[in-house]
């Protein structure tokens, strides 16, 4: 595990297409938002790491999305650094043995956060924390609503104090860099076929979504044909 935290702070980024679950065990693990260690320590419970620190050469594993933002205000440094460090650690690996799927904090940092650099994101988080958490600490109450409006006024880029508040409180810009390298270099998958009728997806899609992509009844209940839908 030590070997493995010591990999994911000078990770090797390696492009190519998306994995396929080809390898002879499959593992996957959903919104891995928590402290690079205790991944870590996950994964070695399971026996999944090798003396170097990557994943054995028989293992597949599936990240579920979600790869930034968790713990409290005073966590934040911590965060932001260990979430980077995490999905650099994963698409270090080949396409084949580690499958992304995109979640909505990974997808943030170049949408709602596209705009944002370092220097703006930590002057709107000023902004943003005196207006939802208060001077107690706690969620605001009714009568900030003005304060709430004023903020998004100043920062329209920005949908709430929320957002740069709590939802996304980790943001940096490197995170942001890495991310749309990730996407452009097709590393994330927005669903991943486990099985013909396992899908593997970080939000629930409805029949009707899948309707509205022109998917049968019959395609609807095919694993690998929403995937390749989604995809």
């Amino acid at each position: 595990m030590e070997r493995a935290v010591e990999d994911a702070a000078t990770p090797v980024y390696r492009g190519g297409p998306r994995g396929t679950l080809g390898r002879t065990r499959r593992l996957a693990i959903g919104d891995p938002q928590a402290p690079l260690s205790r991944f870590f320590e996950i994964l070695d419970r399971h026996g999944i790491l090798t003396d170097d620190g990557r994943l054995r050469e028989e293992v597949h594993l599936v990240s579920i999305g979600d790869h930034f933002d968790w713990g409290g205000r005073d966590q934040r440094a911590q965060a932001a650094a260990d979430g980077l460090a995490l999905l650099c650690w994963l698409a270090a690996h080949a396409p084949d043995q580690v499958t992304l799927v995109l979640g909505n904090h990974d997808l943030a940092r170049v949408g709602e956060l596209a705009g944002m650099d370092d220097r703006a994101f930590a002057a709107a988080q000023v902004e943003a924390d005196a207006v939802y958490w208060g001077d107690d600490g706690e969620p605001p109450s009714d009568r900030q609503q003005q304060a709430e409006a004023a903020f998004i006024g100043r920062h329209p880029g920005l949908a709430a104090s929320e957002l740069a508040a709590r939802d996304f409180a980790t943001f940096t810009a490197a995170q942001q860099q890495l991310v749309a390298s990730l996407l452009q270099a097709r590393r994330f998958s927005a669903g991943v076929a486990a099985a013909q009728s396992v899908l593997l997806c970080h939000a629930g899609v409805s029949a009707d979504e899948l309707l509205a992509l022109g998917l049968s009844e019959t395609e609807r209940a095919a694993a690998p044909v929403v995937a390749a839908t989604l995809n």
